[in-house]
């Protein structure tokens, strides 16, 4: 359990495992109750390659940046809603639902600027801790490797790999926050037989500047959310954050994402997955290593199916990027009694067609706030984020096989009735107990 007001003065740092936006939220909602917070990060480099990861800000997502958002530049851009366009490029229908969209990149630094401080081009001028706050320390290069009990008080060991210096460590805690992301080594360690589960199609994706389109094209695809589908997938886009997270109009950027179906025994599966270098990868494939021969094909995929807006955006696109997509939820989010809880990605990976994984990075955190408050007991805390997680993934899913799909297959019905069942408080507690 975590430590109360009178024991966070003697007690080691809470470890946080992985160094996602999810553990960086965690991060601040517990150095914001006076703990002392430490997060292992195996990358080695506090700079992030720009993954161009459009995100919309869902209700519990601004609830949390509104609460525990010290910095003062807005860092959003506002979306009226959603236009949905013919094959002419026609404005069909509009659904006026408000969002506010950022980018991974944009989200990143500034909690970073939250967490430990950390000073960036996004945030130059992080806010300066208050006397009350713990202390938070982002570790470079650490490789967690393993993760148990050890002693009578139940302490938890985490070892790790410094991979700067390739020499092993451990430290010696009473809580571990597993937030190490959707393809999460530890969640593995943990639970064996979770695996991800492939939803049969791909999401192409990129980024074009805002002035790299003509005065028509902005004026059609600004402010709304824009979207087009055709029988078999649909592509989307939305105005995102420039360089540095500017928000300035002229300076922002179109994110759009393109949804095909591929199955995993064709051969277009493996060579689309093989990049530049020829290597096949498993998950994704990063901007500038899309093999110019498999975007050429994707593109003239592309003219057969898509109206001219859409097209002149992915023809202005230089360097796309590509992700398989997949989703999960467990069915467990606490571990070695109670000292170990799964968060963010880790616990539960959306598909992402609603823009749902900020969202429940932020339920996570929002009340593990009121488990470190006292407020409630870790098997409350537990059964509220895993039943979250459970009916977002069955949703999500339910969302996107009804627009690629269609109402008519057999997946729709499947995926609307995994829905339902998730929402049934029962299949909980089998699933956890049996």
């Amino acid at each position: 359990m975590l430590a109360t007001r009178d024991q966070r003065s003697a007690s080691p740092p809470i470890v946080i495992v992985g160094g996602s936006l999810a553990a960086l939220m965690a991060g601040i909602v517990l150095i914001r109750l006076g703990h002392k917070v430490e997060i292992l990060e195996q990358n080695e480099s506090s700079t992030r390659e720009e993954s161009g990861a459009g995100i919309t800000m869902g209700a519990r997502a601004l609830e949390f940046f509104e609460r525990f958002d010290r910095n003062v530049e807005p860092h959003t851009v506002p979306c009226p809603g959603v236009n949905y366009f013919d094959k002419n490029s026609k404005v069909k229908k509009v659904w006026e639902r408000p969002m506010q969209m950022s980018s991974w990149n944009s989200l990143y630094y500034r909690l970073r600027a939250n967490f430990d401080g950390h000073t960036n081009c996004f945030c130059p001028n992080p806010p300066t801790p208050m006397e009350h706050h713990g202390e938070g320390a982002f570790q470079l290069g650490a490789r967690v490797t393993g993760i148990s009990l050890v002693g009578k008080p139940g302490n938890v060991v985490v070892k790790y790999t410094n991979t700067i210096t390739g020499t092993e460590k451990s430290i010696v805690t009473d809580q571990v926050i597993v937030a190490d992301g959707a393809s999460s080594s530890m969640r593995q360690l943990l639970l064996p037989s979770s695996e991800r589960k492939y939803s049969g199609y791909f999401a192409w994706r990129g980024l074009v500047d805002e002035m790299e389109m003509t005065d028509e094209e902005r004026r059609l695809l600004t402010p709304s959310f824009s979207a087009f589908k055709y029988r078999g997938g649909y592509i989307m886009c939305y105005i995102v954050p420039g360089d540095n997270g500017n928000i300035k109009p002229g300076h922002r950027r179109f994110n759009w994402v393109w949804y095909v179906q591929c199955p995993k025994d064709s051969p277009w599966y493996k060579e689309a997955l093989t990049d530049t270098d020829g290597h096949q990868h498993r998950n994704s494939i990063p901007k500038g290593r899309i093999s110019p021969s498999v975007w050429k094909q994707q593109l003239a995929h592309g003219k057969s199916v898509l109206n001219s807006i859409f097209l002149q955006l992915l023809s202005n696109t230089k360097e796309p990027f590509l992700s398989v997509i997949h989703d999960y939820a467990s069915s467990q989010a606490s571990f070695m009694n109670g000292k170990v809880l799964l968060i963010g990605d880790a616990l539960a990976t959306f598909r992402p067609h609603m823009g749902a994984a900020l969202n429940q990075a932020a339920v996570d955190c929002l009340v593990l706030e009121k488990l470190a408050r006292g407020e409630i007991k870790v098997e409350e805390w537990e059964k509220i984020v895993v039943q979250h997680g459970q009916q977002n993934r069955a949703l999500n899913a339910a969302f996107g096989i009804m627009n690629i799909y269609g109402v008519i297959s057999l997946k729709f019905w499947a995926g609307l009735v995994g829905y339902f069942w998730s929402l049934m408080p029962l299949q909980w507690w089998i699933r956890r107990f049996f």
